[in-house]
């Protein structure tokens, strides 16, 4: 249904604004409001009453279709008109929605369609929710090149075992995913396919992790770009010889009707192997920030060198041009993050944190730990628990954004300018302060989260994603608790008991209906001999 609703928002001339039902309901309030949202799509089992509250909606399983009008009214759509509306993280702690027109995602699929390519006979996997713009590629790119589109849903899209399995099913061509999935597979010990294109984006394509790929795809593409300029802006065929070059892939070369600008501070163009703020230009960036025109005027500004007025975006990446044409990553310029795939403002976190009642002064930044990269969250605030303000941020924030480790400080730490001083803040202790583990299955489940999460220790009541935990490492565990226990547990069953000890109470409970199945194939054989 989900493709079918997309296409009738664009028929009928108006913007799609995609929602994610798993997001705290007050920042998908928010949304709506900032949005101006007049009418809202849904099925009848995900139509919460709460959202739906004082806005007309229609239901795409409800009885009203039965009235539709047999012939589609007569709309026209310019090239300028909003196609759709994705909000991404604010660094005032506020989401921004980017409008992204008609020629923009024309333009995109026109060029993909060409490089890297797709025919009539191909299938193109779509496993991102629609809320992450690289959906339009899955979605959309399929449809405009003759090619099949083939759905994943959630718990499949989330499980390197059941995503590597599917993929083999359904005959998948070409998948794209963060580096984060393609870690994914590899953890579940996906053995590949030798005809499938793979695409890689969302954030820096590691040399290691290339090198995995290509032994096991057809083909590897590295790609790049924000929301900003369409999904993306940049592709790279990455061959062995890219793959064995540093430590991450070159971002690689525009796509058509793009042009990269690479620039200092004062604006203007930085030497080869000079670092400079990339810029990009041309037929893909978007009509700015619904709503914002301060931070539109701040962020697209004038192309250099033309005088027809055409905006370019100024992304913040940092990037290098070397003698040989190769793009490289170099950073950010601002207090921007990516975490597995994710765009995340620190601002944003920072204004959630300094929300919750109590909360004096607050402060985020991404510290590396054993298991990788992790939120670290700081706040001052006397009389205030690390478990009522991590209830209160789960509140507002979307689950990816909610700091792994949160600090209580009597006082943040500061610059000579006054400034909060994030190098000086501390990294968090993750784990291992509550009740010890009890009982044998616990106490082999703790081994588990220890080698996994890299972590000292763990108790019992420990949550598993506030120690750093995500969707890959949950894999990961699932594959040692099937190693260790003989059992298999559904990634969701992680999720649902995110602690050290309902986990373990579901591994128990799954081993005691193993031996109750077994019981009752027992007396079902003696029964017929």
């Amino acid at each position: 249904l989900l493709p079918a609703a997309l296409l009738g928002v664009l028929r009928s001339g108006a913007a799609y604004l995609p929602l994610d039902i798993d997001q705290p309901l007050a920042r998908n309030r928010g949304v709506l409001d900032d949005a101006g949202v007049t009418l809202l799509v849904a099925e009848t089992a995900t139509a919460g009453d709460e959202l739906l509250h004082g806005r007309e909606s229609v239901l795409v399983d409800g009885p009203e279709h039965a009235a539709a009008p047999a012939e589609a009214p007569a709309v026209t759509v310019g090239a300028e008109d909003p196609a759709y509306l994705l909000y991404t993280s604010g660094s005032t702690g506020r989401p921004k929605g980017v409008a992204v027109p008609h020629r923009a995602i024309v333009n995109f699929l026109t060029s993909m369609g060409r490089e890297p390519g797709l025919t009539e006979r191909d299938v193109m996997a779509a496993v991102t929710t629609v809320t992450f713009d690289i959906a339009g590629l899955e979605l959309w790119l399929p449809l405009v090149t003759g090619a099949r589109v083939e759905i994943a849903d959630r718990a499949t899209a989330t499980d390197g075992a059941a995503l590597g399995a599917w993929l083999d099913k359904r005959g998948v061509t070409h998948l794209q995913a963060t580096p984060a999935t393609w870690r994914m597979l590899l953890e579940a010990d996906w053995a590949g396919r030798s005809g499938l294109t793979a695409l890689c984006g969302g954030e820096a394509l590691t040399a290691d992790l290339a090198r995995a790929l290509l032994g096991r795809v057809g083909a590897l593409w590295n790609l790049y770009g924000p929301t900003e300029t369409t999904v993306w802006s940049t592709v790279q065929q990455v061959t062995p010889e890219l793959a064995a070059h540093g430590g991450v892939v070159a971002l690689g070369a525009p796509i058509a009707n793009t042009r990269l600008h690479l620039l200092g501070s004062s604006g203007q163009p930085v030497p080869v192997n000079g670092i400079g703020e990339l810029c990009i230009a041309g037929a893909g960036v978007a009509l700015g920030y619904h709503g914002r025109p301060d931070l539109t005027a701040e962020r697209f500004t004038a192309e250099p060198g033309r005088t027809d007025g055409a905006p370019m975006y100024r992304t913040g990446d940092l990037a290098c041009r070397r003698a040989d044409g190769r793009l490289e990553y170099h950073g950010r310029v601002d207090a921007q993050v990516k975490l597995r795939g994710f765009r995340i403002e620190l601002g944003e976190i920072e204004a959630a944190i300094t929300a919750v009642p109590g909360v004096t002064a607050g402060a985020a930044r991404l510290v590396e730990t054993p298991a990788g990269p992790v939120l670290a969250g700081y706040a001052v605030a006397p009389g205030l628990t690390e478990d009522t303000l991590r209830t209160a941020l789960f509140e507002q924030l979307p689950d990816y954004m909610v700091p792994a480790g949160l600090v209580l400080l009597d006082a943040l730490p500061l610059t000579p300018a006054g400034k909060v001083d994030r190098a000086s803040l501390p990294v968090p202790q993750l784990g291992g302060a509550g009740a010890p583990p009890e009982g044998d299955c616990e106490e082999l489940l703790a081994d588990l989260w220890i080698e996994v999460l890299k972590v000292e220790r763990v108790s019992r009541h420990d949550d598993f994603f506030a120690l750093g935990g995500h969707s890959l490492l949950a894999t990961r565990l699932l594959a040692r608790i099937r190693d260790t226990f003989e059992t298999e547990l559904p990634l969701r069953v992680v999720f649902e008991d995110r602690t050290l000890a309902g986990l373990a109470r579901r591994v128990e409970e799954r081993l005691l209906e193993e031996i109750d199945d077994l019981d009752d194939l027992d007396e079902t054989a003696g029964s017929t001999l």
